[in-house]
């Protein structure tokens, strides 16, 4: 069965998320974390196991029941502040121009000089907290319009087959007072 635009634009933004955070992940690897006191390490390793796990559930689950758990749209929220909150904490880092931050009594340095792999980390951290902000908002608009659908043709599009029932009234509505 042909997947629909929503669908297939679903899935290119699991890709894209997914690619993304693998090269945070690889770009924050190389300097152990440091700019971002380990979050975009740890962000980038959870935002790639929710894609993973993602992708093969809505592959596994069957015809009869397409809508992912509710849980799947909750998921790109949650991970979408968690990426926020990594690009907040590397942007106070740099304008504090500390050399040290002290963290549960544990001194981390601060790198002085950002290096190229730092700063495409920060460049990358929004983008990827807007992709997962849309992949939440398009996962929860499919999920809400294939459980107000008939089980018949759970692809298409709800809003259009529902507009046959409304009828549209053309006689003029009394005001107060007036009669």
């Amino acid at each position: 069965m042909p997947l629909s635009s929503l669908t297939r634009s679903i899935l290119a933004l699991h890709c894209l998320s997914f690619v993304l955070s693998l090269s945070v992940l690889i770009l924050a690897v190389q300097d152990c974390g440091l700019l971002s006191l380990c979050l975009n390490p740890l962000f980038g390793a959870v935002t790639m196991a929710y894609h993973i796990v993602a992708l093969v559930v809505a592959y596994k689950r069957p015809q009869s029941d397409p809508a992912l758990p509710f849980a799947f749209t909750v998921l790109p929220v949650l991970l979408a502040l968690g990426w926020l909150s990594a690009y907040a904490v590397m942007s106070a880092l740099l304008c504090q121009h500390d050399t040290h931050v002290v963290i549960f009594n544990t001194t981390v340095a601060i790198p002085q000089t950002m290096r190229i792999t730092q700063k495409l980390q920060v460049m990358l951290d929004p983008f990827v907290c807007v992709i997962l902000a849309d992949l939440a908002f398009k996962s929860q608009t499919r999920r809400s319009a294939l459980l107000h659908c008939d089980g018949d043709d759970v692809e298409s599009d709800c809003w259009s087959r529902n507009t046959d029932d409304v009828s549209i009234r053309s006689e003029p509505i009394p005001l107060a007072g007036r009669t």
